[in-house]
């Protein structure tokens, strides 16, 4: 069914928070982590989301009373959690699996599921927006998947990452996902 004005606009607006915190959270990382190759990927993808925050933004129906800020928050609880276990690692490693192994895959999904129901007749430049962060998603979680491979070393780092992976997924699930409170299928 397609939403209604109300619930397209918590939808777009959880979605450009999210795509806020990943601006943050990957231009902090970019910062903190010692590997070259790390830090220039994560450089780079920090200024995607934020462009793609700012896509969300132009997207949001204008609503009487609603601002831009009001309704840039959380689908739900969980995912404000989930960005604080992703903050949580210290060895790089560990940091890009929350990120490239649970959040964009999950990302790339629901943004998926999200276009599958829209309409381009009817909203053109929705679809024109969410192809455009596809790419730019499917691009990075391969990039990421690429760096990870690059990075892991030991049965040690193989352990701390699938615990690591285990504890962002399980917040994600309790949580509904991604687009659970506008009343989607959690993805």
């Amino acid at each position: 069914m397609p939403l209604d004005l109300h619930e397209s606009v918590r939808l777009m607006g959880g979605f450009r928070w999210l795509e806020l915190q990943l601006f943050e959270l990957l231009g902090g990382l970019a910062t903190s982590v010692p590997e070259p190759a790390a830090k220039t990927m994560l450089g780079t993808h920090c200024h995607h989301h934020a462009w793609h925050a700012e896509l969300w933004a132009e997207r949001l129906p204008a609503l009487r009373g609603v601002d831009l800020e009001t309704v840039t928050s959380p689908a739900n609880d969980g995912l404000a959690a989930a960005f604080v276990a992703l903050r949580e690692p210290t060895s790089t490693l560990d940091r890009l699996t929350g990120i490239y192994r649970v959040v964009l895959p999950r990302l790339v999904v629901t943004y998926a599921s999200l276009l599958s129901l829209i309409d381009e007749r009817t909203d053109g430049p929705t679809v024109r927006a969410l192809t455009l962060i596809l790419r730019d998603d499917h691009d990075q979680w391969h990039a990421g998947e690429r760096e990870i491979q690059r990075l892991i070393r030991t049965d040690d780092d193989i352990a701390r990452m699938a615990a690591h992976q285990a504890n962002v997924e399980s917040i994600l699930v309790a949580s509904g996902g991604f687009a659970a409170a506008a009343g989607h299928t959690p993805v």
